[in-house]
């Protein structure tokens, strides 16, 4: 499944595998002008490349490299004869090669987006430039060690990635580290935006507001987690006095996303 929808001069594609009836995992791809942000998971290739033919693409970047983000930069590198691929310096080796960490991805992840092909990258400069845009990459890990965003001054835009995804998430995947986001969420919240464009497929007119929501509620969680920790507490009592009960997400994800996940990362800044 592909799905085009337009935001001013953002184009959004909506994107995700359709298994048994049901589309799993979607996620979104951006296209201001010639520029591509991300290029969606390997098991949507064919349909996006085939919806991309009404548009002139000449670069790519890649927010970070997991394999929803990164599974189509071979096919359209080789069919649209893209100029650049961008990716943060710090994950172009698993973007060269990314079958060792690919294979041992979990299972629901095989399923739901597939294992991408080598392609070609490059590091992304500081500032990307379209026809009638300029766009500033800062370094966000969280998510990922690599993860950017990029956002554009003039039209307050911010293209979030897989940093927000929403203001009241609490469960985490297992290689995510909370305290990196929080300090990514800290630095970008001082921008001056209004948009919020994120791979989730969520477009945020009151991005600012989101944002600051999301930071202050991983804030005072993470607050009561180390205030529970601090009276002996261990990760399971302390998600189900803060949560109730462990997500269902838990089970789906074999463990991979999981509040968990999310409280072990938050003690973190124990330590």
């Amino acid at each position: 499944m592909v799905e085009a929808k337009q935001f001013g001069p953002v184009t959004q594609f909506l994107m995700g595998r359709t298994y048994d009836g049901y589309t799993v995992y979607t996620m979104a791809c951006y296209l201001i002008e010639a520029l591509l942000i991300d290029s969606g998971p390997h098991h949507t290739g064919e349909e996006f490349l085939q919806a991309l033919q009404e548009y002139e693409i000449t670069n790519l970047v890649n927010t970070h490299f997991h394999e929803d983000h990164i599974g189509n930069n071979r096919l359209l590198q080789e069919r649209l004869a893209l100029k650049n691929t961008w990716v943060h310096p710090a994950c172009i080796k698993e973007i060269l090669n990314p079958h060792p960490w690919a294979v041992k991805m979990n299972q629901y992840r095989h399923i739901a987006w597939g294992e991408p092909q080598p392609s070609v990258v490059t590091p992304v400069p500081d500032v990307i430039n379209t026809a009638n845009y300029s766009f500033n990459v800062l370094h966000a890990p969280g998510h990922s060690p690599d993860h950017i965003v990029l956002f554009e001054p003039e039209e307050g835009w911010l293209f979030l990635g897989d940093l927000f995804i929403s203001e009241k998430l609490n469960t985490l995947r297992s290689d995510e580290d909370a305290n990196d986001m929080i300090a990514s969420l800290e630095m970008l919240s001082k921008l001056d935006f209004g948009t919020l464009f994120c791979a989730s497929g969520a477009v945020r007119l009151d991005g600012k507001t989101a944002l600051k929501s999301k930071l202050n509620y991983w804030l005072e969680v993470r607050n009561k987690c180390l205030e529970l920790f601090r009276q002996g507490k261990n990760t399971e009592e302390i998600v189900t006095s803060i949560f109730g009960a462990e997500s269902r997400l838990a089970a789906l994800s074999e463990g991979d996303m999981s509040r968990n996940n999310f409280i072990t990362s938050l003690l973190k800044a124990a330590y």
